[in-house]
């Protein structure tokens, strides 16, 4: 990781706003599997609240919308609530919540249910640790928490099938290997923190084994731990017809507020 990599701050994501589609893909819509989808709708009730925890443009409001009595859509960006709130604020029980998630929700009853996918990603360990403690405060007893993160293994892994395919193209094998990973030391010690760039934007990613001891931690009991996967076209430009199955993934958690925090 060079001097030149970005940190997600608001700035960052307020700058993201107009062209966020272009730069952030919709997990939910190209989700293979449709597992998100699935378990959302397993655990949801019209009789139960949800919040959107940096729910940018809004992909997943409508379908929080339909399962849910009372949506709580929350970003720190501006210029992405308004935006989701263009698009979707004909949606009658959806309250849009513009700010830091420890102060807006003061004036609101806890949630049934918190959604965040890959807004828990800052470089930050403080920022992240705050975060999701914030998030624990705002669910009930035995509130469901979605989680979606970027894995690193699956980042490792990408980087194994790029080589793999410089050689195929004709490539020397060690200098494929050579010519995929980066020659400054910044970027390895980051990447034992889990923090890789992606398009030059400082990225945490996360082990499964890290993301389970880091919830119950929390105070919450881990239900399921499962992959995401994407097409590879959300990895490498124009990837080869042969580079098929396995595929690169995001992590997917279930967990479930207990309250009972535990250290190791």
């Amino acid at each position: 990781m060079n001097r030149s990599t970005r940190e997600m701050d608001t700035k960052y994501w307020d700058g993201m706003a107009r062209g966020y589609e272009k730069e952030i893909f919709s997990v939910l819509h190209i989700d293979e599997r449709g597992l998100i989808r699935e378990t959302l709708r397993r655990i949801a009730s019209k009789k139960d609240t949800v919040a959107d925890i940096g729910c940018g443009i809004g992909h997943f409001l409508p379908l929080l919308s339909e399962l849910f009595g009372r949506v709580y859509a929350n970003d720190i960006s501006r210029g992405l609530l308004e935006r989701a709130k263009d698009d979707h604020g004909k949606l009658s029980n959806i309250s849009f919540l513009h700010g830091d998630i420890r102060t807006v929700f003061k004036k609101f009853p806890k949630v049934d249910c918190a959604v965040s996918v890959n807004s828990l990603i800052s470089s930050s360990v403080a920022i992240r640790h705050r975060m999701l403690s914030a998030i624990a405060a705002i669910l009930k007893s035995r509130g469901h928490f979605v989680l979606v993160v970027p894995s690193l293994e699956s980042s490792f892994f990408v980087d194994v099938r790029f080589a793999q395919w410089k050689w195929k193209d004709g490539m020397d094998r060690s200098r494929a290997v050579r010519s995929v990973y980066p020659g400054d030391p910044s970027a390895d010690h980051k990447a034992r923190q889990g923090v890789l760039a992606i398009d030059g934007v400082a990225t945490k990613h996360y082990l499964r084994e890290e993301l389970q001891l880091l919830l119950v931690e929390a105070g919450f009991k881990v239900l399921e731990i499962r992959k995401v996967e994407y097409s590879w076209d959300t990895e490498l430009d124009k990837p080869p017809r042969w580079m098929r199955e396995p595929y690169p993934w995001d992590w997917f958690v279930v967990a479930q507020r207990t309250g009972r925090k535990q250290c190791f």
